[in-house]
């Protein structure tokens, strides 16, 4: 699952979380700056958990 960010200054981040195989956990498998283009991007092709992004 992936998790779009942004911070006080407009800059956005992607977290790729991914869950343990007994599912009890997860961990962070990566971190990158990313765009609010790229954000609204995978929204539009995955499952959304909390959607706080504009539009």
């Amino acid at each position: 699952m992936t998790l779009f960010v942004s911070d006080v200054s407009g800059n956005w981040y992607a977290a790729v979380l991914q869950q343990t195989a007994t599912g009890k956990a997860v961990f962070l498998k990566s971190y990158r700056r990313s765009s609010l283009k790229d954000a609204n991007l995978q929204r539009k092709k995955g499952e959304v958990l909390v959607d706080t992004l504009p539009g």
